[in-house]
């Protein structure tokens, strides 16, 4: 995350695996790579991730937004699980993305 603390990042072109885009989605992209992967290790370690409501439901937003450019059947990830509303955004954004939320799975 450190390469993206640079003054000129947002204004650039960068290369992603999804391909190039503004500098600014590409620190969104990575956000929202590390809440998931960070939900992700929690989860199979048992522990609760703390991270600010207010910052997941803005990167939930972002990859809802994200997602709905990406043609059917196109996304680089798992379709959406089930997942209720009034669970918790982190919650969302990991069902958003194919994870199970289930606690028995």
């Amino acid at each position: 995350m450190f390469a993206f603390a640079q003054p000129t990042v947002p204004t650039r072109l960068l290369q992603v695996p999804a391909g190039v885009v503004p500098g600014v989605v590409a620190v969104r992209l990575r956000t929202v790579e590390e809440l998931v992967h960070g939900w992700d290790l929690a989860r199979a370690t048992g522990r609760r991730l703390r991270i600010p409501d207010d910052v997941v439901e803005r990167e939930l937003a972002f990859t809802r937004d994200a997602l709905a450019d990406i043609p059917t059947g196109r996304a680089p990830f798992a379709p959406p699980r089930p997942c209720p509303e009034h669970a918790p955004p982190l919650d969302r954004l990991a069902a958003l993305l194919g994870r199970s939320v289930d606690p028995t799975r």
